[in-house]
Order: C-alpha cells, then sequence, then structure tokens
C-alpha cells in the first residue's frame, strides 16, 4: 500500500466516503426483502409470457391469485410462481407408475381352497 501525502488526505477521504455511502446503500436495500414485489397487468403477463387478454380472461375465471384494490388489478411475483408450479400436468409414466401402485394396493387377497 502506498503512502498518502497531506494534498492527497482530501482526495483519499472523499473516495473513502463514497464507497461508505455506497456500502449503506446496499445494505439498506437488503433489510427489506420480505416485502413482496407487487405488479401490474403488464408485468405479470410478461412474467407469465401470456397476452394481457389471456391474463384477463384467468382473472376472471378465477385461475389465478390476484388483488384489486379500486379498478387496477396487481400481482404478487411469489404467488404466481408458486401458481405455475400447481399446475403442472404428471407425465404418462407417473400416471401409469400411480395406477400400478395403486392397483397392487387394492388387490384383493387370493384365497385358495383346500
Amino acid at each position: 500500500m502506498e503512502k498518502l501525502t497531506f494534498e492527497q488526505l482530501p482526495q483519499a477521504v472523499s473516495l473513502l466516503l463514497e464507497k461508505v455511502q455506497r456500502i449503506e446503500a446496499l445494505l439498506e436495500g437488503q433489510q427489506n426483502p420480505a416485502i413482496p414485489e407487487m405488479m401490474d397487468v403488464s408485468e405479470a403477463a410478461d412474467i407469465l409470457k401470456l397476452s394481457v387478454a389471456a391474463l384477463y380472461s384467468k382473472v376472471c375465471r378465477g385461475e389465478i391469485p390476484y388483488y384489486k384494490p379500486g379498478r387496477r388489478l396487481y400481482f404478487k411475483k411469489d404467488e404466481l410462481v408458486a401458481w405455475m408450479s400447481k399446475t403442472r400436468r404428471k407425465p404418462n409414466f407417473e400416471i401409469r407408475q400411480e395406477a400400478e401402485e395403486y392397483l397392487i394396493k387394492k388387490r384383493p387377497a387370493r384365497r385358495w381352497n383346500r
């Protein structure tokens, strides 16, 4: 580390103050990560890869979680991701496997006559 001269001291102090302010701003931004992000219709449509009209129809049918304070619709990003996760369709091999397991459980026990 190089030694500072008396003339360089004010410049070094101002550089340190700028860095401390940036660190404080970063830390303040991390203090409230629990507040969910609210989005409007166009942002939610972008996340879901749907048109705005398709999103409105899903809201109208009650298929998707939303908030309506007044005349506007709002969505929470974490709720939309959870909704997308719940709408997963099982592939055929999983359905077949569950059916076989069900039949094995429900198969009546064979009784042998002697």
